[in-house]
């Protein structure tokens, strides 16, 4: 979901510059070049977490993984009703850790924490 405030001498209705808008990004293919951002409530877990809550999102530890999480090094798992779903990360994906309030990204070998805040 993205949100358009758009302040112009020109009116157009809300539902015109929404289709406008949307056929620019499409045109500019911006999302498809995005690296998503994920918050995670757990980095570098190597079992499944007891307390888990559905809809929580998690890095799988770089070694180590044991049972529903052993083979997933790395990855990014999200908890859902029915178990869960794992997520290979590609370069530049990153994870922000909320509970440390540290963020992570990819490099396509490991998670690494930026040098500067503007690396994120």
């Amino acid at each position: 979901e993205y949100v358009v405030r758009m302040e112009s001498g020109l009116r157009h209705a809300p539902t015109e510059m929404t289709s406008r808008v949307r056929d620019l990004l499409e045109r500019l293919q911006i999302f498809d070049s995005a690296a998503p951002i994920y918050t995670i409530a757990r980095y570098a877990v190597s079992e499944p977490p007891i307390d888990g809550v559905v809809g929580d999102y998690g890095v799988v530890a770089a070694s180590g993984a044991t049972g529903s999480f052993a083979g997933k090094e790395n990855q990014i798992y999200l908890i859902q009703e029915t178990g869960y779903v794992f997520l290979v990360p590609n370069p530049g994906w990153q994870v922000f850790d909320s509970e440390n309030l540290i963020g992570y990204y990819w490099t396509g070998d490991e998670w690494l924490r930026p040098v500067s805040p503007y690396h994120l």
